[in-house]
Formats: C-alpha cells, structure tokens, sequence
C-alpha cells in the first residue's frame, strides 16, 4: 500500500528509476498532481521488483501481455514474478504473488451521479436485484464491493476490457462471504478464482483477485515513502 500525497515531497526524484518511455507517459498526464502519483506509483513498482529480483530498479523489464496487462522479465531458471498495480486518489495499491496471476483494484468511495446507468451496463442480474435491496450509504459501499471485487477478477484474467462484466456476479451484500458466485465465461470457472477484500485506509474499498487457487493469504503492508527521497535527484 502506497500513500502517494505522504510520499509527493519525494515525487521529482521518482524519475530516477523511470525509463524515458515512462516520463514520457507520466508528462502525458493533464492534471500536475496526477502526473506526480503516478510516476510514484511507477517508481514503487520499480523498487518492490527490485528488491524481489535482486537487480537495480532501472534493470527491472516490464513488458505487456497480449491484451497489455504489465508483467515483468524475470531472468533464465527463475520461477515467475506476478503482480498487478492500482491507485485511485492519494493511494496506491501494488501486489505481488509467486504462485499465481493476480488482480487489484482500489477505489477512493465517493458519490457517483448516474450510478444506476453504471450498475446497468456492468452489474448482472442478481448483482442488480442484491443492490436494490439496500439505500444510502450501505448501498454505496456494496457498489463499491461489487466494482472493485470484479475489476480485480478481470485484471487477474489478464483480458483487459475483452471480457463482458455482467456476464459474471461476486458477492456483494454485508456479512456474505467474499466470492465469485457464478460466470458464464468459459474463462472463469466460479471455483477458479480466489477473491478477498482489502483492509486498506479510511475511505477507500479494495480487492484482490487470483486465478487457480483454492485459498488466499493477504498480507498488507505499506510501503516506505522515505525509499523515494532517497533517490538521487533527476
């Protein structure tokens, strides 16, 4: 877990690690603010690799899937590295696993206008008939749930925006037990998929996702802004 507004004194020295291809898509950003979370995030990444891989950060490959989901270059004889990156806001997620793909999602709560239009295109139909038993600020935070626990199933999938959301349902509802409860996709066969929820900070819902393991052990921990300022300055 990654606190990108604690770490942002420390955000022009990120570009250390940063491939010019990397600066060149953090300058692509409109906003200044988002520019500088994402180039953290990004260093993070390069960092946490690094120290797996036993490399320089600069030295870690990251390379994209066939419908570009990132993954990284490990060297000859080495088992493989999965991971997976999301931020929203000030916070920023990265997961690492030696077993098995993965998926993360992590969402800032807030009030979404239209979010009726939203459930419609991206929720099933039980997904949609569970949400209209609940109102106000219980029915916010099972959207909530509900978005961050299937955007973590399709990213560990690695299928990019290929696959039909609504086309699979997850628990949703206070007290269930978090997990896919049915697929039609021949991709995600419900008993696949290991789904848990994240403790992260005040304000936030997250959720982690792997694929062809029957159990999941979480371990959160956050990552260290100072190993940013000690960069040398770009």
């Amino acid at each position: 877990m990654i606190d990108l507004d604690r770490s942002m004194s420390g955000a022009a020295r990120a570009d250390a690690v940063l491939t010019p291809e990397e600066r060149a898509r953090a300058g692509r950003f409109r906003r200044r603010d988002d520019a500088l979370r994402w180039s953290l995030s990004r260093a993070a990444l390069r960092l946490t690799l690094a120290d797996r891989l036993g490399v320089a950060p600069q030295a870690v490959v990251l390379e994209h899937g066939s419908h570009g989901k990132p993954r990284v270059r490990v060297g000859t004889g080495m088992p493989p590295l999965f991971f997976n990156v999301s931020h929203s806001g000030g916070l920023a997620v990265l997961c690492l696993s030696a077993d098995a793909p993965v998926g993360v999602d992590v969402e800032a709560v807030r009030s979404i206008d239209g979010l009726d239009a939203i459930v419609g295109r991206v929720g099933s139909a039980s997904e949609r008939s569970a949400l209209r038993t609940l109102a106000g600020a219980a029915r916010m935070r099972a959207f909530f749930a509900l978005w961050t626990r299937k955007e973590a199933v399709v990213k560990a999938l690695g299928k990019g925006l290929h696959l039909p959301l609504e086309r699979f349902s997850v628990a949703l509802l206070p007290g269930e037990p978090v997990r896919v409860l049915a697929s039609e996709l021949d991709e995600l066969p419900p008993q696949s998929c290991c789904l848990r929820d994240l403790q992260l900070a005040d304000g936030y819902a997250g959720a982690l996702a792997m694929i062809g393991a029957s159990d999941l052990s979480v371990r959160v921990r956050g990552f260290d802004p100072g190993r940013i300022l000690e960069l040398p300055a770009s």
